[in-house]
């Protein structure tokens, strides 16, 4: 499939300020699709690390603003130079804030919360990084790669062929969007999630089954696609390639927290717990 989009196409692709081709000094031809969106996601970190520099430069006056502008210079030449490993570990650091979160709220709300101390729940904590690194970051950052060369990104601004006009409702957006959301979240997300952190966290494969029966619903995936169609749309459509993990790392925060806290109070079939 990733045939059918040529080198060429995607060389008109993404460009937050110009395009992947002018970027990379590129002319017609050359490489296949993969290579393609490898030099993309480089462009992005160069182009970022490159925004930063002169943003700093160019007069942020607070020591925070430096500050954050030295941070993203870092962060893109680890991206650039280490992308897996960077990538992977955005993730997991970002997961574990929020299940940390998750764990502090649920101590907060507790009866018992005036006579025992709050403490983390390390097992707990093992399950979600452990997924963190699998599926949000490694996982992922594979799968994205697939959609961008079988859905090759246009400009951000590229033009309606109706309208004339720059339009971000188009193939290369929803297409992504959609088969991310309506296939691989229900098909491989949810059921990834129920069994691995199950089973790092002690359960037997009936409790696991149990639990996902009881916690994958309708309700569940209609509250996910009000969360991620409009986050995951602005990914597909603004986001550089080489920072759709952070990105979806940093979203997920909050929908993590949501979804630890829903599944935290389980402790077997026949609990009478109420999570979520």
């Amino acid at each position: 499939m990733a045939g059918r989009f040529p080198s060429r196409a995607f060389a008109r692709g993404f460009s937050a300020g110009g395009g992947v081709r002018r970027r990379l000094g590129g002319g017609g031809g050359g490489a296949g699709p993969r290579r393609d969106v490898s030099r993309a996601d480089a462009a992005s970190n160069r182009a970022i690390s490159s925004g930063a520099s002169n943003g700093g430069k160019s007069g942020a006056s607070s020591s925070s603003s430096s500050s954050l502008n030295g941070l993203l210079q870092r962060y893109a030449a680890m991206n650039e130079a280490h992308p897996t490993t960077t990538r992977v570990g955005t993730g997991v650091v970002i997961l574990c804030v929020g299940d940390v979160a998750a764990q502090r709220i649920q101590h907060e709300g507790s009866r018992d919360r005036d006579s025992k101390p709050f403490a983390i729940d390390a097992r707990r904590l093992a399950a979600f990084a452990s997924f963190g690194a699998i599926y949000t970051s490694w996982f992922q950052m594979h799968w994205f790669r697939a959609l961008q060369r079988w859905f090759p990104r246009r400009s951000v601004m590229a033009l309606s062929t109706a309208t004339k006009r720059p339009s971000l409702i188009r193939a290369d957006v929803l297409a992504p969007l959609l088969i991310n959301q309506f296939v691989a979240v229900p098909t491989l997300y949810y059921p990834f999630y129920f069994a691995w952190t199950g089973f790092v966290r002690g359960f037997t494969a009936e409790e696991s089954i149990a639990l996902a029966r009881e916690r994958f619903t309708p309700r569940l995936l209609c509250q996910n696609w009000a969360f991620w169609l409009p986050a995951q749309f602005a990914q597909f459509a603004v986001v550089p390639p080489g920072y759709h993990i952070l990105y979806v790392s940093g979203m997920g925060l909050a929908w993590n927290t949501i979804l630890s806290l829903r599944c935290v109070l389980y402790t077997g079939p026949h609990t009478t717990a109420s999570a979520w």
